[in-house]
């Protein structure tokens, strides 16, 4: 219901608010989107649509610097908790044989 309700207030380059007559307004897009040499709407010609180099100021770095500061934090942190985690299971199995083994339920320990 809610992905139909948005294609009939945004579709056809309108939005719609009521079912009135005057209830549609025209969607304009930004002046600032129509300009940016990315999109090439402005710089069109009857060849086609422009396709080449992206705007340098938005365009994105490709690779290791597009990666955040805490990227090495974040994986670090990752990797503990699923080492952590691996270490619990392999613990809780060890235990659960050691505790089939013995008969009296107690675990002696070498001091």
């Amino acid at each position: 219901d809610f992905a139909w309700s948005l294609f009939g207030k945004y579709s056809r380059y309108g939005i719609t608010h009521n079912e009135t007559e005057t209830g549609q307004m025209m969607q304009v897009y930004p002046a600032w989107w129509l300009k940016s040499a990315e999109v090439g709407f402005t710089l069109w010609s009857a060849s086609g649509p422009f396709h080449g180099l992206l705007d340098p100021v938005r365009a994105a770095p490709l690779g290791a610097a597009a990666l955040p500061a805490s990227a090495p934090l974040l994986l670090a942190m990752g990797l503990s908790a699923v080492l952590g985690a691996a270490g619990f299971v392999l613990g809780l199995r060890r235990g659960e044989q050691l505790g089939k083994a013995s008969a009296t339920g107690y675990i002696s320990l070498a001091a």
